[in-house]
């Protein structure tokens, strides 16, 4: 992630963590698969209600443990349905483009970490795709970039004296994976994680 980016906020709630940059929230979530399936929709109806009360654009990624056609999941399960119902309320666009699976266990293959986004910052999220690299987790890490012109033109503002911007084009994205630890690096890192256990 761009270490760049100023950062507004930060909310930490039950299962997700939200970031909050200028014009945009990044939302990252993670649902356990062993919860019932009450508390599983409490959880998302969580996130889903944070998504809802922001009046800035959202991009929700995580390990949601759920499936759905609507992801490019071969099969769909009742978590699956339940995302979908908040998919639809709240006219969010998923950008899983189903072409690798995202959770690898020996033979066993898994669509369960999703990006989704608000409608309007969709067209600025773009290339997203599954890497096939080792990452010691069984995991994928999921890429994509989020171009921002905006932030483009603050970074080529004060810049400008050092590059002649007339030649030379700036682009600027993020990368996001799902090994939360390595995209917020940070030190406090035990206590995301015993939050989002909660």
């Amino acid at each position: 992630m761009n270490k760049k980016l100023p950062v507004t906020d930060i909310k930490v709630g039950k299962g997700y963590i939200s970031i909050n940059f200028e014009g945009w929230t990044f939302c990252g979530c993670y649902i356990s698969r062993t919860i019932d399936i009450s508390e599983y929709k409490e959880k998302v109806d969580e996130i889903a209600q944070n998504v809802r009360s922001r009046k800035e654009e959202v991009i929700i990624a995580g390990d949601i443990n759920a499936k759905s056609h609507l992801w490019e999941s071969p099969i769909s399960d009742r978590k699956g349905e339940h995302w979908a119902d908040w998919i639809a309320a709240l006219d969010l666009v998923v950008h899983n483009n189903g072409g690798a699976p995202t959770f690898v266990r020996g033979r066993t293959e898994s669509y369960i970490d999703v990006t989704l986004s608000t409608r309007k910052i969709s067209p600025r999220i773009t290339n997203w795709k599954v890497m096939e690299e080792e990452n010691l987790t069984e995991h994928r890490y999921i890429c994509y970039e989020v171009k921002d012109n905006k932030v483009v033109k603050q970074i080529a503002e004060k810049q400008k004296r050092i590059i002649d911007w007339g030649t030379c084009r700036m682009s600027w994205y993020v990368l996001v994976t799902l090994d939360i630890q390595n995209v917020f690096n940070t030190a406090s890192w035990n206590v995301i994680l015993e939050k989002l256990r909660k």
